[in-house]
């Protein structure tokens, strides 16, 4: 099989050209960002050009079809296919998959799970540490999935696919990309199709909090987790750490005391939905695998320190993302740092608008790069410009900064990215 990959350096095309290759494929592409080393050193290249003998052009979501790639392979008569309807019938996965959805938390849920299963098999958004790609198959029971909302692909993994037991995990519920959803009703709606799809074939794991909001109705084959206790798997009695959070899970009146290596409530939540899964799947040593759990890049990942100071990079670009690292950073180290932000599209920020001041509360000082724009149309009163006045107005120290290159750190720094700057750095 011939296959070239439109945006082969984002992390979820990356993990399909790495598993090809291994596969056996020829595998090209193109990309207009960074050209990843870790793709060439597997003898895949990046080219300009579709090879005329391509049978399969595969693309994300972001390409549209006036690309001029697409125009030119559809006149090559090659098939040009989704990346998710690619990967479903194209890629050969272990048959029972496990499903991560959810607005926040995906990649370090879906990560821990594949590292907790011995990576047999998985396609996340993000690099566990110590691995070169996002993406890995091996024989096995499993698959872990991190699926992806922002243009509706979730649900496609969700309905029957002649697959073994499918186990879904919804993590938490937001109103997050809601340049494709368009309206709440819409979000909520879709959400709810994902768990409710061939609910006979599917063993569903969902946040007390999202059940009760989505009105998910009882169902033997879905549990709850979450902090109440009401919840199926309840999560109590976090102690924060300096290396990480100390915790209990309690079902039907047995505990158990985790550590994971992660900072932050969130991370303990995220954990309990896992491990009601492990707990279903009969894995053992739970506690032992997770208190080895390596990580994943960009996700707090340490820098090197410039000007003396510690630096770090996080995918986070939603609100409430930056809101639970600058809080766990807080509560973990008593401290607060600078913060380098670089928001992310034009429609996220405005639809996030009023919440940033709360988010950024934790945060020392405040250093507004330019926009990652993804090629949107910009929308008036909805900059950085304008989001430096705001946050200003709401009394947090803030100032403008052109480039990342410009930056000289009087503080520990975290620097916030789902753009261009987390290429720069990583």
């Amino acid at each position: 099989m011939n296959v070239f990959l439109i945006g082969m350096s984002g992390i979820g095309m990356q993990a399909i050209a790495a598993i090809l290759k291994k596969s056996g494929a020829n595998v090209s592409g193109w990309d207009d960002g960074k050209q990843l080393d870790s793709l060439k050193s597997i003898g895949i290249q990046y080219t300009q050009t579709i090879p005329d003998d391509t049978d399969f052009v595969v693309f994300s979501s972001i390409i549209k079809d006036t690309h001029e790639l697409i125009i030119s392979a559809k006149n090559k008569n090659i098939k040009c296919i989704n990346r998710t309807d690619f990967t479903i019938e194209h890629i050969p996965l272990n048959a029972a998959k496990i499903l991560v959805a959810g607005a926040h938390g995906k990649t370090t849920t879906s990560s821990f799970i594949a590292h907790i299963l011995d990576k047999q098999s998985y396609l996340l958004g993000g690099i566990i540490n110590g691995e070169k790609f996002s993406g890995h198959t091996s024989q096995g029971l499993y698959t872990a999935i991190e699926t992806d909302e922002s243009d509706g692909s979730f649900l496609k993994w969700s309905v029957n696919l002649h697959d073994q037991r499918k186990y879904k995990i919804l993590v938490n519920f937001d109103f997050e990309h809601m340049d494709y959803f368009k309206t709440e009703q819409n979000c909520i709606e879709q959400y709810r199709k994902f768990i409710m799809n061939d609910l006979e074939n599917s063993f569903v794991i969902i946040e007390y909090s999202a059940k009760e909001f989505l009105e998910i109705p009882n169902h033997p084959n879905i549990i709850t987790f979450g902090p109440q206790i009401q919840a199926d798997y309840v999560f109590n009695n976090v102690e924060f750490l300096e290396n990480g959070i100390q915790f209990e899970i309690n079902n039907n009146q047995n505990n158990e005391k985790i550590f994971i290596p992660l900072f932050g409530t969130h991370n303990a939540s995220n954990f309990t939905a896992l491990y009601a899964l492990m707990k279903k799947l009969d894995i053992q040593e739970i506690a032992q695998k997770a208190s080895q759990f390596p990580g994943v890049k960009k996700r707090m990942q340490p820098l090197e320190m410039k000007n003396g100071y510690k630096m770090y990079l996080d995918y986070g670009h939603h609100p409430k993302e930056v809101e639970a690292v600058l809080d766990a950073l807080y509560l973990h180290k008593k401290m607060k740092l600078d913060v380098v932000i670089e928001f992310h599209k034009y429609t996220r920020l405005e639809q996030t608008w009023s919440q940033w001041p709360a988010a950024l509360k934790n945060a020392k000082k405040i250093y507004i790069l330019p926009i990652h724009t993804a090629s949107e149309d910009p929308i008036p009163g909805i900059d950085e410009a304008h989001a430096i006045a705001f946050l200003k107005e709401n009394k947090l120290e803030v100032c403008e900064l052109k480039s990342i290159y410009d930056y000289v750190p009087t503080n520990d720094t975290i620097c916030f990215s789902a753009g261009k700057l987390s290429e720069l750095l990583s």
